[in-house]
């Protein structure tokens, strides 16, 4: 694990490896750092009554059902690379959402909660664009965290999202007052009580974001590396789930 992001391919196995402290947890989670959360309880508390074997499945915010077969799935084999591939390589593989457990959860019948409640925003564009193609997003709309909710407005209609995740942007700053107040706007590059247009970027701003594209690109390029070496090592056909 040579870099703190690699941490994230072995974040499936989190309910085998943390065992210990979820005896009494009906659910275990893990989430990204770069997020506001809103009224979590209002779209969580439903598929979590449900028992879904897992809810949400993008990798920024996931919860796992606490039980044995859920805790050990990231170690059946599938179509995709393997957990002892992935977790013996330095390369990150997405093993924490579809290029992993999502497809085996898919493979094996699992039970999953898939409804896009939050808002992903794009990380390459300069603005705020929602990133799933299921959104449709306005050139004046502006995000806002108020009173522990998450809300897009636009013009007099209001959306709220269970949370907001900002990958990628390399935010200005903030003012540790921020903190303290009931409300802020959520702008590109920075949080501000104020709503005022934040557009104006840095040099290291702009690196940050050029850096991002072409690091996405290698990533790419280096999984589809891994992948062909996986299907030659591990030529596998997926196992049905028994019910």
């Amino acid at each position: 694990c040579p870099t703190p992001y690699k941490i994230c391919d072995y974040r499936p196995a989190f309910g085998t490896i943390f065992s210990e402290y979820l005896h009494n947890s009906k659910y275990w989670g893990f989430c990204d750092l770069d997020m506001l959360f809103g009224n979590l309880d209002k779209y969580l508390s439903g598929p979590i009554a449900d028992k879904y074997d897992a809810i949400y499945n993008h990798g920024h915010l996931t919860l796992m059902r606490n039980i044995p077969e859920v805790n050990k799935a990231f170690m059946l084999p599938f179509s995709g690379i393997e957990y002892k591939y992935v977790f013996s390589h330095k390369a990150s593989f997405g093993f924490d959402e579809k290029r992993g457990i999502n497809q085996i959860f898919k493979e094996y019948g699992f039970n999953t909660y898939q409804e896009d409640t939050f808002a992903d925003i794009y990380p390459p564009e300069i603005s705020i664009p929602l990133k799933l193609i299921n959104k449709k997003n306005y050139a004046d709309q502006i995000f806002t965290w108020e009173d522990r909710k998450v809300y897009r407005i636009i013009d007099n209609a209001v959306d709220e999202y269970s949370y907001i995740h900002l990958q990628k942007r390399p935010f200005a700053r903030h003012n540790p007052d921020l903190l303290k107040v009931k409300s802020f706007y959520i702008h590109p590059f920075s949080f501000d009580e104020k709503k005022t247009d934040h557009l104006s970027l840095t040099q290291e701003q702009i690196k940050t974001i050029k850096k991002s594209k072409i690091k996405n690109l290698r990533s790419s390029l280096i999984y589809k590396y891994h992948l062909v070496i996986n299907w030659i090592l591990y030529n596998k056909k997926p196992v049905k789930r028994q019910y």
